[in-house]
């Protein structure tokens, strides 16, 4: 040591070591990312790609508070999801309205999807949260949008 600076960090470095304890009882190293506290490849890996992609569970979008708010607004033309099956509920969902009617439902439900996809998206990407009735109103906005550009969908 030469210098003021030196001796003051010396100093300071063995007051801090004068205050760890060490015991005489054996190390012990556990890998927290198992179970059984082991570390394995596998562990590692899973724990390395963590929250690198989206862990999503697609089926939550059946479950979102929207459906029920557009249900209603449409005079129930548009079903609520009964099933996670995205084409058996379309396919239901479009024949069981009148023919004439087959496009305005297929909008809404296709500007409905949409609207919940991109809630998704700014959840995880952005960390931006709407309320149900928020994503409603963009879901009526963008359809009000294309009636004024293209006319119809109509709903009423």
């Amino acid at each position: 040591m030469t210098t003021a600076s030196e001796m003051t960090e010396f100093v300071t470095l063995w007051d801090l070591i004068q205050q760890v304890n060490l015991s005489n009882s054996q190390d012990e190293i556990v890998w927290r990312w198992t179970a059984h506290g082991e570390y394995t490849a596998k562990s590692a890996y899973a724990i390395q790609f963590r929250g690198a992609y989206c862990s999503f569970d697609a089926q939550a979008i059946w479950k979102a508070q929207v459906w029920p708010l557009v249900h209603s607004w449409t005079s129930n033309l548009v079903p609520l999801p009964m099933t996670t099956d995205l084409q058996e509920w379309w396919w239901v969902s479009i024949h069981s309205v009148p023919k004439e009617k087959r496009r305005a439902v297929a909008a809404v439900m296709i500007y409905t999807c949409s609207n919940l996809w991109n809630e998704r998206n700014r959840r995880i990407f952005q960390g931006v949260l709407s309320t149900p009735q928020r994503v409603f109103t963009m879901i009526k906005e963008e359809i009000a949008l294309r009636q004024s550009a293209c006319g119809a969908p109509v709903i009423n």
